[in-house]
């Protein structure tokens, strides 16, 4: 009986020796050059997975070989956080530089939810009012989601002396006095589009208006706070958060408004440039995020690296628990689009809820979320009459749960880093009116 050949039987100790000349200088350069993770990934791994009957020739190449490797993907993490954090803004490096001291990083979280926005404007009005304190001054990182994303901009955006240019007395009067305006259509346009299903069901206008008029062309890099807000871009298929610490991708503060909350079938999406004049195209961040909560702890980990503790407080724009009929949804057909967008949104708030609530230590993270009867759900009923019973039906949730609000605040009353530097802060801030 012929034996079966060995592929292995001419590879030998003698030829794993000759290829060291070409091993050896292949495993400094990849040292040299760590952060090149492809690298490691798609050419040194495979090929010591090839050549690992060789190592057992040669122990210590074996273990030196895996040591690199460690060091390569060691070397490719820091790198990348360095990279990250080099593509500040020279501002925002100076605050970061000095908060690298802080243990504890707070942040607040805000929901999308369009006309439902009244709802976590109310809350913040009354944190506000309980600590005397604007919301930049609680918070070291402020994050939203579609009109959640609005609310965060539009808190965090400094006036000339470096003060916030709408406060949450302001956002309420401009739900209250230009809500309308959002979501406005004539009936003729209802004929035109079957009621957003062969077209938006709005135009943008009304909402671009609003956005232009309240925060000017101020670039989201010109803030009171770090912010982010999330969004989902076409052109490169990708999550994307716009951040006002990316200087590489500075964006005017009321296109990135407008690119957080352009929702499928309500708005067109959000077709524009960055100030570095390249291009983008934007869907509602709710699409993937309509809690962003998530999204802004995995930013607060990488621009507080130094930070040892984490807070939250996560705001949404009401829910409703009920079930849908099987038997009736099975024949939806086109007219799933609507619930679709509705269970995308509310489904995404309840599952980022439950991770944050694991993640993050108990008391460490905090969930405010009323339940709303099944007639102030909708995200686009505009009329004077819903307008004043979301704020009313918001106040009372305020009273109803002053108790926890007032832990709150208790909590958010012990200086943050931006207010124990509130002076160092506006001379920083002061510079850089001066420079652009």
């Amino acid at each position: 009986m012929n034996k079966t050949k060995n592929p292995f039987s001419k590879l030998n100790k003698t030829t794993f020796l000759n290829m060291r000349g070409f091993i050896l200088p292949m495993l400094l350069f990849g040292l040299a050059f760590g952060t090149f993770l492809p690298f490691v990934l798609f050419f040194f791994l495979p090929f010591c997975i090839a050549f690992l009957p060789f190592c057992v020739f040669s122990l210590p190449f074996f273990i030196f070989s895996i040591i690199v490797i460690v060091i390569l993907i060691i070397n490719y993490q820091k790198t990348e956080r360095v990279a990250r954090y080099h593509s500040l803004n020279p501002e925002v490096k100076q605050e970061i530089n000095a908060i690298h001291g802080k243990k504890e990083v707070r942040i607040l979280s805000i929901d999308g939810g369009g006309i439902r926005g009244i709802i976590p404007t109310v809350i913040l009005r009354e944190i506000e009012r309980k600590t005397g304190k604007h919301i930049h001054e609680l918070f070291d990182l402020v994050a939203g989601t579609s009109i959640g994303g609005i609310i965060a901009i539009s808190l965090t955006t400094p006036d000339n002396e470096g003060k916030p240019l709408i406060n949450t007395d302001k956002m309420l009067e401009i739900f209250v006095n230009n809500g309308k305006d959002i979501f406005k259509c004539e009936f003729k346009d209802k004929v035109k589009n079957l009621g957003g299903l062969i077209d938006e069901a709005y135009s943008c206008s009304g909402l671009v208006n609003i956005l232009k008029t309240h925060l000017k062309n101020i670039p989201l890099s010109r803030t009171l706070v770090p912010i982010m807000v999330t969004a989902f871009e076409l052109r490169r298929y990708i999550p994307y958060n716009l951040k006002s610490w990316d200087s590489l991708n500075d964006f005017e503060r009321w296109f990135a408004g407008r690119a957080t909350s352009a929702a499928p079938t309500y708005f067109e999406l959000a077709d524009g440039t960055n100030l570095q004049v390249n291009p983008f195209s934007f869907i509602d961040g709710g699409v993937i995020l309509n809690n962003p909560s998530m999204a802004a702890y995995a930013e607060a980990k990488l621009l507080f690296p130094d930070a040892t503790d984490f807070s939250m407080l996560s705001i949404g724009t009401g829910e409703r628990h009920e079930d849908v009929n099987p038997e009736v949804a099975k024949d939806w057909g086109v007219a799933w689009i609507r619930p679709l967008i509705n269970i995308m949104f509310d489904g995404s708030s309840r599952a980022i809820d439950i991770q944050m609530s694991e993640i993050l230590p108990k008391g460490s993270y905090i969930r405010l979320q009323p339940e709303l009867p099944k007639n102030l759900m909708a995200m686009d009923n505009v009329s004077a009459e819903n307008i004043k019973n979301l704020v009313a039906h918001a106040e009372n949730f305020v009273v109803e749960n002053s108790h926890k609000i007032e832990k709150i605040c208790k909590a958010l009353r012990i200086p943050v880093f931006f207010g124990e530097n509130k002076e160092k802060l506006e001379n920083i801030f002061k510079a850089f009116l001066q420079r652009h």
